[in-house]
């Protein structure tokens, strides 16, 4: 599980070994779709409305489309690293994060830099 966790940070690589590994969570018997997420918001930074939509795609044995409820024992797999970066890029819209955010510096007149200590 802890492999699992790194993955989904990004620590490890994701790749052919991550994807033959043991499933993150096993759905069990009586639980609900919300109760899954909660297991699964658990084990990572991310919330389970974030979480879900990435959950339900990746896990159709476990979600069946028009199910009323999980299928017991399905293996739920969590979404991959790159998974969770586009959905995170997507749901914050393109040209976000701290650069984007700051914008560009102004650019400083070389007049004004006269006298700075200029380090190599």
């Amino acid at each position: 599980m802890r492999q699992a966790l790194a993955t989904l940070l990004g620590v490890l690589p994701a790749g052919p070994q991550a994807q033959a590994e043991a499933p993150a969570l096993t759905v069990r018997r009586g639980e609900t779709l919300q109760a899954v997420l909660r297991r699964a918001a658990a084990l990572t930074p991310y919330n389970e409305d974030f979480l879900r939509p990435l959950l339900l795609a990746r896990n159709p044995q476990a979600f069946p489309p028009g199910a009323r409820s999980p299928v017991a024992g399905a293996p739920v797999h969590l979404p991959e690293a790159d998974a969770l970066r586009a959905h995170l890029q997507a749901r914050l819209g393109p040209g976000t994060g701290p650069r984007a955010a700051a914008g560009p510096e102004p650019a400083v007149p070389a007049a004004a830099q006269r006298g700075w200590v200029r380090y190599p």
